[in-house]
């Protein structure tokens, strides 16, 4: 058997014993079966008669070993006079180099053969020794044969438990890999190899699928042990500010991860985040009732806008930085100077909360969308309302196309509105989502328009016509947003399930999905810059990941 292993690694270049060619050749059992019967094609109809018969003396039909003396199988009455079976020896030097009879006599038990004349002794003795000499030569082929079996057996039993060992290593660096994860993906990346490389147990393939998927994590931000309400990346995309169901806001840097500062002052949910043109203070808005502006540094609060009567739901800069606009469950929208914090127009005329407040590319316009069913356009100088656009069901958000001509909402029905400004004449209603849309954007030369929804897929339309152009599917939970990249060529979508995915615009297939979070991821957008994106998560986490693989 060792001889038959050794010669299939020697002819595949290998000088060690393998288990998988053990294996690959059937195992011991079967080498040796197709050895014994090899050996039984060459013997003679009869002799092959007269083995098989004496076989039966040395192994039991179960296939333990029997322990004959020669003489004994001699007396056998299942042999017959004058056999001749050749043997072939175990080793490559020996095999098929000799044949060897082996002559089994049958022994008078009823009458005594006369005295043997001179010249007949002599002859007797002679073959008597012959046989002598055949049934030594046949046992120890029987011992040799016992010893192969033997010492394959245990060089299987070796491999096994070899394999067994580098089993066992797999599935605990796997475990390993796992752990860190969340803490460090490189170190969990890793350890997924070592544990394939020791064995490709179902443990290590996970580990190095899930390692592979976090390898794009740059950073994870631990921002609290609630919900992350918002994030937001500064305008040169060096910082990364938080808010979260707690109240409190952070500011982290963007290229290490390292928390700078805390926001603390807000004393119910924080619910919008965002930083003004050059990246020096942060807006926060919360339920509380105000907005407040704070020092990105220092995290000193600056500014507390006071003036709706119930919770705050949006707030950001203007494109010059110089005003904030408000949304509140109040009703209203609110202007105001972000360098004094003073109230300065109040936009009346939604009959329901208001959100998603969005400001025109030159900051002449302030869009808002409401529960009351309407998306409105206002002058944002004066606070003149200029169009009203209306739906069947409640607005969840609303976006400028790049020149300003043309406004996108998403409504509570599933439906995409596309219209015309100035006027808001509609140029078509968009149907194809079968829940809730959540929310809707340009890309950056305003020819795409992307909407996310409740019902798992976003979906790329034209943004001019409102064609259908992709349809965005694989995520198993709803989604909470789609943007589009700088270049507008890719899509980023959040949802419930707990990734982020990246999405060819056009074609509508996934280029990458971003595991790692535990629970609903809130928001996903790329830096400014496009080289990185940041996910923020109810498991308490932000992170942020590189997109120079995709």
């Amino acid at each position: 058997m060792l001889s038959r292993l050794w010669s299939e690694e020697t002819e595949a270049g290998s000088r060690a014993l393998r288990l998988e060619t053990l294996e690959r050749l059937g195992g011991a059992d079967r080498i040796v079966r197709t050895h014994l019967d090899a050996t039984m094609e060459g013997f003679a109809r009869g002799d092959q008669d007269v083995a098989a018969r004496i076989f039966r003396f040395l192994v039991t039909p179960s296939g333990s070993k029997i322990a004959h003396h020669a003489d004994d199988l001699a007396e056998s009455p299942s042999s017959r006079p004058s056999a001749s079976i050749p043997f072939s020896a175990g080793s490559p030097a020996q095999r098929g180099s000799c044949v060897r009879s082996a002559s089994v006599a049958t022994r008078s038990t009823t009458t005594r053969s006369p005295a043997p004349s001179s010249t007949g002794g002599g002859a007797g003795k002679i073959g008597s020794a012959r046989r002598r000499e055949r049934r030594r030569f046949a046992i120890l082929a029987l011992v040799a044969l016992f010893f192969a079996l033997v010492a394959g057996a245990l060089v299987y039993l070796t491999l096994q438990a070899r394999h067994a060992q580098q089993r066992s290593k797999s599935r605990e660096l796997a475990a390993e890999a796992f752990a860190e994860l969340d803490s460090d993906p490189q170190e969990g990346l890793r350890l997924a190899l070592r544990a394939v490389g020791a064995a490709p147990t179902t443990q290590a393939e996970d580990a190095l699928r899930a390692a592979v998927a976090g390898a794009n994590v740059l950073h994870v931000l631990h921002v609290t042990k609630s919900a992350v309400t918002g994030i937001a990346w500064s305008p040169n995309g060096a910082l990364v500010a938080t808010v979260d169901d707690g109240g409190l806001g952070r500011v982290f840097d963007g290229r290490t991860g390292r928390p700078l500062a805390e926001l603390r002052g807000h004393t119910d949910i924080t619910n919008a985040v965002a930083f003004n043109p050059d990246g020096r203070r942060v807006l926060t808005a919360s339920r509380d009732g105000t907005a407040r502006i704070w020092d990105v540094q220092s995290g000193r609060r600056l500014l507390v806008l006071r003036g709706h009567s119930g919770g705050v739901t949006g707030a950001i800069f203007s494109p010059g930085g110089e005003r904030v606009a408000t949304t509140g469950e109040d009703g209203t929208a609110r202007i105001w100077n972000a360098r004094s914090g003073r109230s300065v127009l109040v936009l009346r005329g939604h009959r329901a909360s208001v959100v998603s407040p969005v400001f025109s590319r030159d900051g002449g316009l302030l869009a808002t969308a409401s529960d009351d069913e309407t998306a409105r356009i206002w002058n944002a100088k004066t606070g003149r309302p200029l169009a009203v656009l209306r739906h069947s069901d409640r607005v969840e958000a609303v976006a400028f196309g790049p020149d300003g001509t043309r406004v996108a909402t998403a409504a509570n029905d599933g439906t995409v509105g596309l219209w015309a400004f100035p006027g808001g004449r509609s140029l078509g209603i968009l149907r194809g989502h079968t829940s809730a849309a959540v929310s809707v954007a340009f890309n950056p030369d305003g020819s795409l328009l992307v909407s996310a929804s409740a019902d798992g897929t976003a979906r790329v339309w034209d943004g001019r016509t409102g064609a259908s152009i992709s349809v965005l599917r694989g995520h198993t939970g709803a989604l909470s947003e789609a943007r589009f990249s700088r270049d507008g060529t890719l899509v980023l979508t959040a949802s419930d399930d707990g990734t982020a995915r990246v999405w060819a615009a056009r074609s509508g297939a996934e280029v990458a999905v971003l595991r790692g979070h535990t629970e609903l991821v809130t928001h996903a957008l790329f830096s400014p810059d496009g080289a990185e994106v940041a996910t923020s998560s109810f498991d308490g986490t932000a992170r942020l990941w590189t997109a120079r693989n995709w």
